[in-house]
């Protein structure tokens, strides 16, 4: 949200670091999310099912932002997708929040 507001040096920067935090944290977040979420008995097989989609996600990414510059005339667009995306994405890891008070199924038989 933050290339919303200009393009200059100082917002750039801004975004640079707090994009790159946002990263870091992931790599830290997710296993125990996956694993507290699933259990660890088959952390593997979810990870690994996790990995494609983040995988392809990653992949068609810059395709999808270069035919919305494309079709729109700036990154505007693609800016104003993502932040709707990072806000969906909000609600749903909330809604798994709730979802983690609840007893959950035992993997392991």
């Amino acid at each position: 949200a933050l290339l919303l507001f200009g393009s200059s040096t100082l917002i750039i920067g801004a975004f640079i670091v707090l994009f790159g935090a946002a990263h870091g944290a992931m790599t830290l977040v997710l296993p125990s999310m996956l694993a507290e979420l699933y259990g660890v008995t088959h952390y593997g097989r979810i990870s690994s099912i996790n990995a494609i989609f983040f995988t392809l996600a990653g992949t068609a990414a810059p395709l999808l932002a270069s035919l919305l510059y494309e079709g729109f005339g700036g990154y505007q667009s693609v800016v104003v997708l993502v932040v709707a995306l990072a806000l969906v994405s909000v609600v749903a890891i909330g809604m798994t929040r709730r979802l983690i008070l609840l007893p959950r199924p035992d993997f392991a038989q």
